[in-house]
């Protein structure tokens, strides 16, 4: 630092240098005094401005990363709501079993397999439940609601992991029932469950609802898994009980 003759202050830079003589010795030292109080206010000014840059990089770097989580957060959202969605639309609100539009996607799928690999054999079985009319009429559309909800946790609870239970519509359920090892049970009407054609002699359990016991058999049918088929006409190839299954083509 250095003074004024005002008496203020100000940053000096020294800067000195030898004078020798001919024969090399030193024999002074001159030395400059350089005012440097611009270069000292350009590098606080320049301090400044870096600092202040670091702090606006930094309060950037985490808005952009809030942005960033936030943004993941909606993506994962909205995926599950997708997801959701497309559960809804193919399973039956009140069961939650797959509905016609999956179950047929899956025999399509199961269908197309039998094609390439004919040793791999399957079938499709109707049900209907007996008398699901008489609790309507008596006891209102809620009660049968609840029953078709009873009947589809044992269903659902009977069948195998590898094996599909759909809801056909009202008081109607498809399974498809996938890697049978026995053909003649199948093409003679006994499917792998017990009690084959006509009433299903599965869990015969009464059903409760509105506090009244109601006992149930479901009507079943099983289904030829005919070369012909087309999954996506199944009122041509579902049959319901009494009814025969429409012929193979």
């Amino acid at each position: 630092m250095n003074v004024r003759k005002d008496g203020s202050r100000f940053p000096v830079q020294l800067l000195s240098d030898v004078v020798l003589d001919a024969d090399g010795v030193p024999v002074a030292v001159v030395t400059v005094c350089e005012d440097i109080t611009e270069r000292k206010r350009f590098e606080l000014e320049l301090g400044s401005a870096r600092d202040q840059l670091d702090a606006r990089v930094k309060e950037r770097t985490t808005e952009l990363l809030e942005t960033n989580i936030r943004l993941q957060h909606e993506i994962l959202e909205r995926r599950k709501v997708e997801r959701q969605l497309l559960y809804e639309a193919l399973h039956d609100s009140l069961t939650d079993l797959p509905n016609r539009a999956l179950f047929f996607d899956r025999l399509s799928r199961v269908i197309a397999g039998s094609t390439r690999h004919p040793e791999h054999l399957f079938a499709v079985l109707y049900l209907g439940l007996d008398q699901y009319k008489v609790v309507t009429e008596s006891l209102g559309h809620d009660a049968g609601d609840r029953l078709l909800v009873q009947v589809a946790h044992r269903l659902r609870a009977s069948i195998r992991p590898e094996d599909t239970i759909g809801c056909a519509g009202g008081d109607e359920f498809m399974v498809l029932v996938e890697d049978l090892k026995d053909a003649s049970g199948r093409h003679q009407g006994r499917p792998p469950y017990p009690g084959g054609a006509g009433r299903a002699d599965g869990d015969l359990r009464p059903h409760r609802v509105r506090d009244r016991q109601h006992r149930h058999r479901p009507l079943l049918d099983p289904l030829r898994a005919a070369r012909g088929h087309d999954p996506r006409r199944p009122d041509r190839d579902v049959p319901r009980p009494g009814r025969p299954a429409a012929a193979a083509t």
